[in-house]
Order: C-alpha cells, then sequence, then structure tokens
C-alpha cells in the first residue's frame, strides 16, 4: 500500500517565502509523498501562465522530488458547463510547454463535486478529458483527484486516483465520519481517500466515548447513500476499539500529540492523504501542526518499511 500523503490546498499566494514551509517540510522528509493544490485564480486564470511570483514559487516546488502539484478547478456541482472546465484543463496541462519545463501540474483537482450517482456521467468525462489530455501535453497518465467533502458511491472511486471523502470539522470527524461515514467506504478503496479536517481541536460539546460500538452503530446511514459491507464493518470496529474520544488527553497532551493521534488514526484506516488544520476554512496559512503531522507520517513510513525487512 502506498504511504499516506500530505495532501495541501495550497491557497496562499506566494509573496516571497510564503510557500516556503512546505518546501522545508519536504525537503526535511524526503521518504513523505506531499499533494498540493494550486489555484492562481479560481483556476489557472485567463492568461497561458500565471503572474511571475507564480511562475518562480512553483518552480521551487517541482524542484522538489517529492512533491506533487494538482491544479484547482471547480465543477459547481456539476452546474459549469464542460467545456469552461475543459478550458482550464487545457491551460493547466500546457504549463510544462509554456514554462519550458519550468513548472508543470501533474492532474487535476476538480472541488465543488457531487456525490450522487446520477452525476456520475459528467465527471467521468471530465476525468477522461484529464487523462488524454495530460497524455497527449506531457506523456504522463494525469492523476484524478475528486473532492465531494463527503462519503461518494464507490463509482466515484472507480473513476479517480483520489476523493477527498472528509472536508469537515474534528468535531464533525468523531460525531459522525467514524460512527456512521467510514462503514460507506470499501475497506480496498480507502487508499483513494483523503482526509480534511479543519477546525482542528474545537471539539467543545463532544461527549467523551468511543466512536462506535459495534457493527450496527457502524451500518448506519443517514445519507442514503452507503456501500458498507461487512469487511470494512470489521475494519471500523478494530481501529474505532483503539480510537476514543479522550477529550481530558487532548487538553493535557496539547495540539501536537492531538494531531499525531489523529493522523496515527487516519493512517490506520488506510486512508491515502490527509491534512489538518486549525482553521475553520479558507485555508490561507499553513496549519500549527503542519510539521507534527509530517513527521509523524515519515516515523510510520520508516517503522513501516523497517517492519518488511
Amino acid at each position: 500500500m502506498a504511504p499516506t500523503a500530505v495532501v495541501i490546498p495550497l491557497y496562499i499566494y506566494p509573496t516571497p517565502g510564503a510557500w516556503g514551509p512546505l518546501v522545508r517540510t519536504a525537503k526535511a522528509n524526503p521518504l513523505l509523498p506531499f499533494v498540493a493544490i494550486v489555484n492562481p485564480n479560481n483556476g489557472p486564470g485567463k492568461t497561458a501562465l500565471p503572474d511571475a511570483s507564480y511562475q518562480a514559487a512553483l518552480a521551487e516546488l517541482c524542484a522538489v522530488p517529492n512533491i506533487t502539484l494538482l491544479g484547482y478547478v471547480h465543477c459547481q456541482w456539476c452546474k459549469r458547463p464542460s467545456p469552461s472546465i475543459e478550458s482550464d484543463i487545457d491551460v493547466y496541462a500546457s504549463w510544462d510547454a509554456e514554462s519550458d519545463g519550468r513548472f508543470s501540474v501533474s492532474g487535476i483537482f476538480i472541488d465543488e463535486a457531487p456525490w450522487e450517482p446520477r452525476h456520475r456521467g459528467y465527471m467521468r468525462t471530465l476525468a477522461d478529458y484529464i487523462r488524454h489530455t495530460f497524455a497527449e501535453e506531457t506523456e504522463t497518465r494525469g492523476i484524478v483527484c475528486y473532492n465531494p467533502g463527503v462519503v461518494v458511491e464507490r463509482c466515484y472511486l472507480d473513476d479517480c486516483d483520489l476523493a477527498v471523502v472528509f472536508e469537515q470539522s474534528h468535531k464533525e470527524w468523531y460525531a459522525y465520519f467514524l460512527r456512521k461515514g467510514l462503514v460507506q467506504i470499501p475497506y480496498n478503496l480507502r487508499s483513494k481517500c483523503v482526509a480534511m479536517v479543519h477546525s482542528f481541536g474545537q471539539l467543545e460539546g463532544l461527549e467523551p466515548s468511543p466512536p462506535t460500538n459495534s457493527v450496527d452503530d457502524c451500518g448506519a446511514h443517514t445519507n442514503g447513500h452507503g456501500n458498507g459491507n461487512a469487511h470494512s464493518q470489521g475494519h471500523v470496529n478494530a481501529h474505532a476499539r483503539r480510537a476514543s474520544i479522550d477529550l481530558d488527553g487532548y487538553h493535557a497532551g496539547g495540539a501536537d500529540k492531538a494531531a499525531a493521534a489523529l493522523t496515527d488514526q487516519i493512517t490506520q484506516l488506510g486512508f491515502g492523504g490527509v491534512f489538518l488544520t486549525e482553521q475553520v476554512g479558507g485555508y490561507s496559512r499553513f496549519p500549527e501542526t503542519w510539521d507534527t503531522v509530517a513527521s509523524r507520517l515519515t516515523q510510520t513510513l520508516t517503522q513501516a518499511r523497517s517492519n518488511r525487512v
């Protein structure tokens, strides 16, 4: 199984040094994959290349071998016309040639993606277009990442490389996702799943308790699009029993200890990517626990490799 990556929405404008924490942390953790989503102007912008500040910062990221870049587009929950999105994809795919190889993206991050099965055709057409365009422009298989922010039907996971199946608060991770959301994801597809946990540490009002105690609790589907199975439920229970919500422990250990524990949990659940931030939204700065999460993932990866030797 591939290691869990740090997936960061890099929506910070690249003033000099603004992206420095990503470069520094990636270099300090060379075995750990980083996936950075870049968004010059709610997409690539109206010109062939972004401005000079972006160009310099993108070139710096592309010089770090364990950083993969994805270009941001939005589909407005399938309301945006496909030709407009395809035009954005074309621009991103051409960055390599337009910049004379100084920088490029390896695929596309589709924000505001749907979860309902009836939109699969729209999304699959975009996924096919991404892969075809990147194959022609860069001779690579373009990475396709969906961001519905919630659990999706299996058919969506079959069509993409990554999907953000959780983009909600730290409190909601415990209050809902571990109890009722996780079981809807087949275990063998969790490596495609990304958890973006915002409002990290804001657990007020959450009762200390295990996330789930039984298969029945795990199997409840509140949104009507569950696809759980007994194999998934068994893994939910095994990890949930080891992951009680210890609010006293959070306050005693501080943010770094809590971040390490949540990172461990997401890794043990088999997820392909993680991002933790104390911000409620916007992703306008690097998280306070940025280095803690990266260090913890590296420790886990190193230990896993040692165990295989």
